[in-house]
């Protein structure tokens, strides 16, 4: 008798045990399905982003100072100061339209970034004779390289398209998961004119170097976005995304200027190089920052809005950079170059948006 009760009083504590874990899970559902104040509200939402960016592309390198009796090309001897071509800092922008059907369910967006930048960059240095510029992009197969001068414009246009569907997933009562995926198109356009004047061989003729770079891609994204409420209507939140895309570079790089030591003959398009390849482009995204959120009842119904500041970067792999000659013998193919660059955007983000 002893026993079954025994048996007995174990088996109700299971019992209850399992009534309590079953009514926390059920509370638990219930708030997370009640996570957005309009969870029961579906329809679309418009939003747009103002951004502050600036572009960091690698090897932008144009011009270095060079001291008499040390050739940088060649010897570690003195020191040196490399002259890098930059971007400014510029306002660009990103409008977005999505479409939710409600608090838990898929959700599909459709946005549209552009970002343009340019800048002009200056160098000079010692008299071009014995303290002077080494021209680096300038080709070795000219037989000159000592200017005074050196300026390098940049010009950049970003353009970003991406169709992406997603789940919003109430993880608690204050933490959201937006896992998402979709595809991505791109257009990149890159501009790089650089002009070496002066010296032992550019008084005569200016050396120019032009190139331009129209890159189409085409391919996937995904990753994820997160939220954390706070206080208030105030929330945390994030993007980490990933894309892999694919297309075909349409580049062409000229040089044209004098040649020979003093620089006293000019060659015209002595350097006319068209390139066209197919090749892959990996990326990363990563944003953070803070929103506030807030909605109310109107004559159409149950009307949300957003306005928050973050920071974002976009990072590219392989991307089309500018061809290096360092070589005299088969130089069409003893170079660097090509699609061997990597370019950062990144700076401030502001949005507002609303959901009807």
């Amino acid at each position: 008798m002893l026993v079954t009760k025994q048996r007995s009083m174990r088996q109700m504590k299971k019992f209850l045990l399992s009534l309590a874990i079953f009514s926390l899970v059920g509370v638990g559902s219930v708030q997370a399905q009640n996570c957005d104040p309009c969870c029961d509200s579906s329809g679309f939402y418009v939003g747009a982003d103002f951004l502050y960016w600036t572009a960091y592309d690698a090897d932008l390198d144009y011009a270095a100072d060079n001291f008499d009796g040390y050739d940088v090309a060649t010897e570690n001897g003195g020191v040196s100061q490399m002259h890098f071509a930059s971007y400014d800092w510029d306002p660009a922008f990103r409008v977005f339209l999505g479409y939710q059907s409600d608090c838990n369910e898929w959700d599909t967006r459709f946005s549209y970034l552009r970002f343009s930048s340019s800048k002009t960059s200056s160098a000079s240095f010692g008299n071009g004779v014995d303290g002077h510029l080494k021209p680096t992009l300038w080709s070795p197969a000219f037989g000159n390289d000592r200017c005074q001068d050196a300026s390098a414009k940049t010009a950049i246009k970003y353009h970003l398209f991406d169709l992406t569907v997603g789940k919003t997933c109430c993880l608690c009562n204050n933490f959201t998961f937006h896992p998402f995926a979709g595809f991505r198109a791109m257009v990149l356009n890159q501009n790089l004119d650089v002009v070496y004047s002066g010296g032992r061989d550019f008084s005569n003729f200016d050396g120019v170097v032009h190139w331009k770079s129209c890159f189409n891609a085409y391919g996937l994204t995904g990753g994820f976005d997160w939220k954390l409420a706070l206080c208030g209507g105030m929330n945390a939140f994030g993007t980490i995304g990933v894309s892999v895309l694919g297309g075909s570079t349409d580049d062409l790089e000229s040089q044209s200027g004098p040649e020979g030591v003093g620089g006293s003959s000019e060659i015209v398009n002595n350097i006319n190089a068209h390139e066209c390849q197919d090749i892959g482009l990996p990326g990363t995204q990563v944003s953070f920052g803070f929103n506030y959120e807030g909605c109310c009842e109107t004559a159409c119904g149950c009307t949300c809005y957003e306005f928050g500041l973050a920071y974002e970067m976009h990072h590219w792999y392989n991307v089309p950079n500018v061809r290096r000659y360092n070589g005299f013998p088969n130089e069409a193919a003893n170079n660097a170059g090509g699609a061997n660059g990597c370019l950062m955007l990144h700076g401030l983000v502001v949005r507002g948006a609303v959901s009807f």
